[in-house]
This record gives C-alpha cells, sequence and structure tokens, in this order.
C-alpha cells in the first residue's frame, strides 16, 4: 500500500530499505574524489613589480595620504552613515562626528 503526505495527519515517517550492493559512495566521498582527481598543481611566477617603478607617486606620500587614497573622506562619511543606520535599526544610539 503506497500512502502519500496527503493522506495522512501529521507528520509522516519514511524508510527506504535497500540492499548493501545498491548503496553508492556517499556524496562526501565523491565530492573529495572529484576535488582531489581535479586539482592539479602547477609552478606559477608570480612577477612582482616594485612600487617605484609602478606607482613612482605613491613612494613620496606619507601613510595616511595613501589612507586617504583608498579610503576618502567621502567614503568614509558614506560608512558612518551605514554605521548609524544599521545601530537605529538595533536599537542603539550612535553618534559620529566627523
Amino acid at each position: 500500500m503506497e500512502v502519500e503526505p496527503t493522506d495522512v495527519c501529521g507528520e509522516l515517517d519514511v524508510s527506504i530499505q535497500c540492499d548493501e550492493s545498491d548503496v553508492e559512495k556517499s556524496d562526501e566521498d565523491t565530492e573529495e574524489q572529484i576535488m582531489a582527481e581535479s586539482h592539479e598543481w602547477k609552478k606559477r611566477i608570480d612577477h612582482v613589480s616594485p612600487l617605484s617603478n609602478v606607482a613612482p607617486h605613491l613612494m613620496l606620500c606619507r601613510p595616511i595620504e595613501l589612507f586617504y587614497l583608498i579610503f576618502p573622506k567621502e567614503r568614509m562619511q558614506y560608512y558612518a552613515e551605514m554605521t548609524m543606520r544599521y545601530a537605529a535599526q538595533k536599537g542603539g544610539n550612535l553618534v559620529v562626528d566627523g
């Protein structure tokens, strides 16, 4: 007798009977084998140029100047606004001066 989930009220326990010969390897074993077989090690030579060759104008900058090049004041203001918005949503009272 076959029972459909819509035929019963509440929870339905399902059990499957199978022979050990029908059972294949678990998904984890299969995924691990695929990852091991598909990965190839190759020697890679990274050609890294000195900063003085790539961007000589950055060599004369102080650390704070480099920081503001990466994170301009407008971007920091945006982060401050998003932080205040997040704090307001979580019920906190946060004041950011900037």
